[in-house]
């Protein structure tokens, strides 16, 4: 797909938040108690409505739907895992099991740079006109980057490249405070990584996401 000349020329830069799990009937109760002042920002000068997720609203075929545009019985996303054939054994979903062009692909193919961080489905990284560091479903100690060269500077930079970022801390009775606070800490320096790859990268779009409808009260 081309987009022409004038959108080429004009390179206006495109910054999206993407947070799994926050639906609308947890995000107007905190702007209605004054808890998120962006939002409501947001809401009152811009456009905003209710868009139904996929069926059912699993975040694997959600976010596989969001990179292609895809129905999940198009790109071929519709859970976490799937089954082999013939059988119960069952191996979980990555980036190579989505049928379908991504949409920063073809912001790629037409000269704009692109930089993606954290969305789910995206490991194993596949090559991208630009910087990406993979999602949910990346396996401990595996590549998380693209540029492969990006994962030694970020880990220099921040320590280990944490997906789910609790320090094995279950949410169980008593442990309620730990574990919010450890997956704060983890949403606080993935959004430090994503500054930083904003000040010293070159993009026209630039996206994050966020694990969970919680991070919104951080």
């Amino acid at each position: 797909m081309n987009l022409g000349k004038d959108t080429q020329r004009e390179k206006t830069k495109v910054f999206t938040i993407g947070i799994d799990g926050g639906t609308f009937d947890i995000i107007l109760p905190l702007v209605e108690r004054g808890e998120l002042p962006n939002f409501e920002r947001m809401i009152n000068q811009g456009v905003w409505g209710k868009l139904e997720s996929t069926v059912p609203p699993f975040s694997g075929p959600a976010w596989a739907s969001f990179q292609t545009g895809k129905a999940p019985s198009s790109h071929g996303v519709f859970d976490f895992v799937n089954k082999k054939q013939n059988s119960y054994e069952t191996y979980y979903v990555n980036s190579t099991h989505i049928r379908g062009t991504r949409f920063w692909d073809v912001l790629g193919d037409n000269g704009l740079k692109v930089g993606i961080i954290n969305v789910m489905v995206t490991y194993p990284p596949r090559p991208v006109n630009g910087f990406l560091l993979t999602g949910g479903l990346t396996p401990p100690g595996r590549s998380f980057a693209y540029p492969e060269s990006l994962a030694q500077e970020i880990i220099k930079i921040f320590g280990d490249y944490r997906i789910w970022g609790v320090g094995g801390i279950s949410l169980t009775e008593g442990s309620e405070e730990k574990f919010i606070n450890a997956y704060f800490a983890n949403e606080r320096r993935r959004m430090d990584m994503a500054k930083y790859l904003m000040r010293t990268r070159k993009w026209d779009f630039f996206m994050v996401m966020l694990e969970g409808a919680v991070s919104l009260g951080g």
